[in-house]
């Protein structure tokens, strides 16, 4: 049980320099600016040695008894000013607060709520990392409050809102609960230097790559990079720009890649893809109905035609196709026509008997690029 007593405009006068408090327990105790109706605006300031009010960060403590019980003035209390790290709690966490009207409250945020019956839990946010200013050796850092239950104190040293140093430093925090059973939980916060250098960056080697293949990092390259000390992970990401390019080359890529180490900084290098097109059209279907021309009767018979072309960097409109005709007449010519190319999808052979004709259908993309598909038709 910790028992404080606030003293406002009695004797002695509250602008002596000894504060009137009577505490039993060595407990942290926030004296907010305007305490009480007769002090200043501005609170009364204090030395750092026991002598005053202050609002600045510092920690009030009894050492030893009351040397007078009947006196508001416990002998041994005393202001300590820049406590070390990790002694006592800050101002900003106090177990109990005077407010202005003399009464004396606990914080609910620090200490468990009276007749709260839930066990201690406690769960640690995850660890923060921020960079520094440019320049600066600290930073100050805001992190998520602990999970606790609803009625179960927690503290946590050093409080967020507090300055870090460059570097790792723990935070550890314990929650109590009402029958004053504690747990601890820590987590780490990183604060890593302004100053440091950006990532280095290796490009992936230029590349030239046939139209239709992928240009995928996994085909066409990764980059790599390596983040200073202290500032990994580093990510890599990449955006593409392209211009045309002249035969046989499609287009020309600009792959722009950028490392962005963890305190922020970043790197670029640029690769260079060359698409290009070197190959003829993919002829997946060339057929002819009928297959053969029976009976041999020397008569034309319209034959149909099935094409199925497809070019990897020219569309079908720009894909051009050619049909041509070859006859073989062991017998010889008998200076009659033997065929009409009709359209590229129909023709007219004469079913002569003995011969056979070769027909050829050429696809030429927007490159220039060709390529030839052949069937026979007999005449049985």
């Amino acid at each position: 049980t910790v028992g404080l007593t606030a003293a406002v405009g009695i004797n002695p006068s509250p602008f002596s320099t000894t504060p009137h408090l009577l505490v039993e327990l060595e407990v942290p105790l926030l004296i907010p600016a305007n305490f009480g109706p007769a002090f200043p605006p501005a609170g009364l300031p204090g030395d750092g040695n026991g002598n005053g009010y202050s609002p600045e960060p510092a920690f009030w403590g009894a050492t030893g008894p009351v040397s007078d019980p009947g006196s508001e003035r416990p002998s041994s209390a005393k202001l300590r000013a820049n406590a070390p790290a990790g002694f006592g709690i800050p101002l900003t966490s106090s177990l109990f607060v005077i407010s202005p009207d003399g009464m004396t409250t606990s914080d609910t945020s620090v200490v468990p709520t009276a007749g709260c019956e839930e066990s201690v839990a406690l769960t640690c946010p995850a660890d923060v990392a921020v960079t520094a200013a440019p320049g600066a050796t600290t930073a100050v850092v805001t992190y998520p409050a602990p999970v606790v239950p609803a009625c179960v104190g927690v503290m946590c040293v050093p409080p967020s809102g507090s300055v870090f140093p460059v570097g790792d430093t723990v935070v550890v925090c314990t929650a109590t609960d009402s029958s004053g059973a504690t747990l601890t939980c820590s987590f780490k916060v990183t604060v890593r230097s302004g100053d440091t250098a950006p990532p280095v960056i290796n490009c992936p080697p230029s590349v030239r790559i046939e139209c239709g293949s992928s240009i995928l990092p996994a085909k066409a390259g990764l980059a790599t990079a390596t983040a200073a000390a202290g500032c990994n992970p580093v990510s890599l990401t990449y955006s593409d720009s392209s211009v045309n390019g002249a035969r046989p080359i499609v287009k020309v890529i600009t792959r722009t890649w950028t490392a962005t180490d963890a305190c922020g900084k970043k790197s670029t290098c640029d690769q260079t893809i060359t698409v290009v097109d070197t190959k003829g059209p993919t002829i997946h279907q060339f057929s002819a109905a009928p297959a053969k021309l029976s009976p041999a009767n020397n008569k034309f018979v319209t034959v149909k035609l099935v094409e199925v072309v497809e070019d990897s960097c020219s569309t079908d409109r720009q894909t051009k196709r050619a049909l041509s005709v070859k006859v073989s007449d062991p017998a010889g010519s008998d200076g009659k026509t033997y065929f009409v190319i009709k359209s590229l999808t129909e023709v007219s052979l004469r079913a002569k008997k003995g011969v056979s004709y070769t027909l050829t259908l050429t696809a030429t993309d927007a490159f220039g690029n060709s390529s030839s598909k052949a069937i026979v038709v007999p005449v049985k």
